[in-house]
């Protein structure tokens, strides 16, 4: 029942957006800890994909750093409660700031079975 409900919030949001989920490869809901390491620069498949990003509480840090394919920084992503976002490509996930968490609900879907 918990995977439907959040599924529907994201069917939902990314309709209203223009995005035709046709599968989902992976959902979770992460908790992030403040941490001093540099987070690392990744994309979340070797396939193409988006990522709906939705925070779940406020907290400061922590934003989420969009990345072209040559690892320039392209937008930073200001986190707020229930802001949701969708991006593709490589990105990185901050830490929030210290005795703080991150809570995140993130999705990578496909819109194309092609």
């Amino acid at each position: 029942m918990l995977f439907r409900s959040l599924a529907n919030i994201i069917y939902k949001f990314c309709k209203e957006n223009g995005y035709d989920i046709k599968i989902f490869y992976r959902m979770a809901v992460n908790c992030f800890c403040h941490y001093t390491a540099e987070p690392a620069i990744h994309d979340d498949h070797a396939f193409p994909h988006y990522v709906f990003l939705m925070y779940l509480n406020d907290f400061d840090e922590g934003y989420t750093s969009l990345y072209d394919e040559n690892d320039v920084l392209i937008q930073k992503i200001v986190p707020s409660k229930y802001k949701a976002v969708i991006y593709t490509g490589p990105h990185k996930a901050g830490y929030p700031a210290l005795d703080q968490h991150k809570f995140v609900l993130v999705a990578t879907f496909g819109t194309d079975l092609k």
